[in-house]
């Protein structure tokens, strides 16, 4: 462990926007363990750079919630967890009485021990006044107070020479004035409330994307996404807007920020809540975030329409031949009140037919693997399509994508791009597409002029695959290419924007 003053050269450099009275009073981050899986959060296969709740998030963790300081006599007290997992709200209105609770320490649960601190008391956001717990949706909640209450956390030298980052917010604006209520580092990943509009601002320069919302006093779940040239920021899971702007590298060490950014103006810091913060020094996969968002719904009643409708999410769907059979395999990340999968085939892609059913597990937050095998025979060079039904408990059901799965034989040494669906498109489309070999596929969405607009990585299997891709919201009616890309061999089709 360092000694005090080793910890605070290593920030100096870091805090020197904030004034020097406030470093003195830096906490010591604690001790760098192994990281957790965050099995009670959506069990997403990354693992987190820090993770803030009032909530559990993984079972691996075992320390306190929060550390918090009574406004009677300033005494200091863990604050930890009930067996099931939430804030333990008995100890805290026993421990705080009828007074304030300010919120000394907000410990991190992912394992790394960032933890976010404020040891001066005048600068402590609260989680009571005068004897009453702040609460969001019924849960309890961090009130923030801009430049007079706020937590930081760090030095983190895991972002060092990074482009990547995920941040996962459940948090709303106290306020109907502008207030800038989360930040990292200099190249900032900041969020910024506006009464009816939720922007992020990616970088010094001012590289933004923005959504109007009907308020923002009311808790969401806000997904901001650091990428190059593939940034993105996600409200109640819904993609708000893409950037392709490319972007500066982090360097270590940095420092986040609970409440304010990190060049932060006292003025301009307006309040804030904050039910649990999720940092990840990596770019979520689609069913990482989307699991996270829809336990993020259960617990916090966010009301989330896309989760509520059928909770079971696909975290990948595949197609191989093997020995003249057709072998499917799906994962799940997360199911809720699944009933089964129901496996379709079709010659042409358009005309479908039920061929066999799987029986769902009905509820996890594990990760599941299931397979189904079907012997009929690939009669031509086009060979055949599947799909899944989703289906749960009460009848609902969904699609998953398509696979088209071609005899191995007819593979080429380029990609082949098969199907483009929906074409015309709204909003997310899929292209069907046959690789030579497996390895890193890029897909990108350019205008007509060759500007690239989405660009995207995936890992392909060799023969069939199905990429998914979102355009933004504000991408104008017209003509696109979707272009698939393999160790330098590009495949180019046409889609039409609606």
């Amino acid at each position: 462990m360092k000694s005090n003053s080793s910890i605070f050269r290593a920030l100096r450099d870091v805090f020197f926007c904030i004034q020097p009275s406030i470093c003195l009073f830096l906490t010591l981050p604690g001790t760098v363990l192994s990281q957790n899986i965050l099995d009670k959060a959506g069990n997403p296969t990354a693992t987190p750079l820090v993770a803030f709740s009032l909530r559990q998030l993984s079972s691996a963790y075992t320390g306190k919630a929060i550390q918090v300081r009574r406004s009677s006599d300033n005494t200091l007290q863990d604050i930890g967890f009930t067996p099931a997992g939430d804030l333990d709200t008995v100890v805290l209105k026993s421990f705080v009485g009828n007074g304030d609770g300010y919120v000394n320490i907000w410990y991190d649960q992912s394992g790394n021990g960032l933890h976010a601190v404020q040891a001066n008391i005048a600068l402590q956001p609260t989680i009571m006044v005068a004897g009453s717990i702040n609460r969001d949706n019924g849960k309890p909640s961090v009130y923030t107070y801009g430049g007079t209450g706020f937590l930081y956390y760090g030095p983190i030298n895991q972002l060092n020479g990074s482009r990547q980052v995920t941040r996962m917010e459940v948090t709303r604006s106290r306020s109907d004035n502008f207030g800038i209520i989360e930040g990292l580092g200099r190249f900032q990943l900041d969020l910024q409330l506006f009464p009816k509009q939720v922007m992020v601002q990616f970088e010094d320069g001012n590289i933004t994307i923005g959504r109007t919302v009907d308020t923002t006093t009311l808790l969401m779940s806000i997904n901001s996404v650091r990428d190059d040239r593939a940034s993105k920021l996600y409200v109640n899971t819904v993609l708000a807007g893409t950037n392709t702007t490319s972007l500066l590298t982090l360097f270590a060490p940095d420092t986040g920020f609970i409440g304010v950014r990190f060049d932060h103006s006292f003025d301009n810091a307006g309040p804030g809540a904050f039910s649990e913060t999720i940092l990840f020094n990596s770019v979520l996969s689609d069913a990482d975030r989307q699991a996270i968002n829809c336990n993020e719904n259960s617990y916090y009643s966010l009301g989330l329409a896309s989760c509520t409708t059928l909770p079971i999410i696909i975290h990948s769907f595949t197609g191989r031949r093997v020995n003249e059979t057709s072998l499917l395999a799906w994962t799940t990340a997360m199911e809720s009140n699944s009933d089964r999968f129901e496996v379709e085939r079709s010659a042409n892609g358009s005309t479908w037919t039920k061929i066999g059913q799987t029986a769902a597990a009905g509820n996890s937050n594990t990760t599941l693997n299931y397979q189904f095998t079907d012997a009929a025979p690939l009669q031509n060079e086009t060979g055949l399509y599947y799909r899944l039904k989703l289906v749960d408990k009460d009848g609902k059901n969904r699609y998953s994508g398509v696979v088209l799965i071609k005899p191995v034989e007819n593979l080429t040494i380029t990609p082949q791009l098969n199907r483009i669906v929906p074409n015309p498109f709204r909003g997310d489309i899929e292209i069907v597409c046959t690789v030579p070999a497996s390895g890193v596929v890029e897909v990108q969405l350019q205008d007509m002029t060759g500007a690239t607009l989405v660009r995207r990585s995936y890992t392909a299997i060799k023969g069939d695959n199905v990429f998914k891709l979102t355009a933004p919201d504000q991408l104008p009616g017209g003509t696109y290419l979707v272009r698939v890309v393999q160790e330098g061999t590009a495949v180019i089709g046409k889609v039409i924007k609606q």
